[in-house]
């Protein structure tokens, strides 16, 4: 790593750098002469200064008729950057707990439609671990393309693993015939569960499809929702009736 991108990954803009490093060639110098060998205006280089001079890096002689600057030795830069790890270390707890507020509180999107359901479906065909409830018979006349990609995009990532837990009805066997892989389960809702809705549970997220007159989807992001949502999922999934290949 060069000396320039150091100093950038510290702090210094552009212009401090060039004062900066133009000092501590000079050692010590004025305005005019520190400006020619930044190769910077001279009124750029008198705010330059003043900034580093906060920053602890060059002092100012006092009393004299014309201001000397002086470069503070480099090891100033890391006792600079200690009062700094200091300074965040001290304030980190109360940073943190403003950063949990934001976790706490559910993001919640409604999207209605066709098209904003579909772009939702988008965003929950690419995760790599899906747990879905729902009706292939309610799901497919309206987002057949969605379907296909859904069957196809599964059994091309070996990393992804989906479990289905459908109604048991024509359009759901014949979806399982297709789709049933290792990292692909299926199973059965029992068949006196009227089940019209599609719902979605991912990372931290649930997603809900409304798929009769008012079409919209529902979603939640939420750690707290989604794990809840997941335990009513696995209390469905261990009643549901396996799916098996025949033959």
């Amino acid at each position: 790593m060069n000396i320039n991108t150091a100093l950038q990954k510290i702090g210094l803009d552009d212009k401090e750098r060039q004062v900066y490093l133009a000092l501590l060639k000079l050692g010590s110098g004025t305005v005019k002469s520190i400006a020619l060998e930044a190769k910077l205006k001279r009124p750029h280089v008198y705010n330059v200064l003043e900034d580093l001079e906060k920053k602890n890096l060059i002092s100012r002689s006092p009393d004299t008729q014309k201001a000397i600057y002086h470069a503070e030795h480099p090891r100033q830069l890391l006792q600079e950057l200690n009062k700094s790890k200091r300074a965040i270390t001290d304030i980190l707890p109360d940073l943190a707990s403003v950063f949990g507020q934001h976790k706490a509180k559910p993001r919640v999107r409604l999207l209605e439609g066709v098209r904003g359901m579909e772009k939702i479906y988008e965003e929950i065909i690419v995760q790599n671990k899906i747990d879905i409830i729902g009706t292939v018979k309610g799901v497919e006349p309206l987002f057949p393309k969605i379907v296909e990609k859904a069957t196809t995009m599964v059994a091309g990532k070996k990393q992804a693993f989906v479990r289905d837990l459908l109604t048991k009805d024509p359009e759901g066997l014949k979806y399982a015939r297709r789709t049933l892989k290792d990292n692909h389960l299926i199973r059965f809702m029992p068949p006196n569960i009227n089940f019209t809705m599609d719902c979605s549970i991912y990372g931290d997220t649930v997603a809900m499809f409304s798929l009769r007159e008012n079409l919209f989807a529902l979603v939640i992001e939420n750690k707290d929702i989604a794990d809840s949502f997941r335990s009513l999922f696995e209390l469905a999934w261990a009643a549901g009736e396996e799916y098996k290949k025949e033959g």
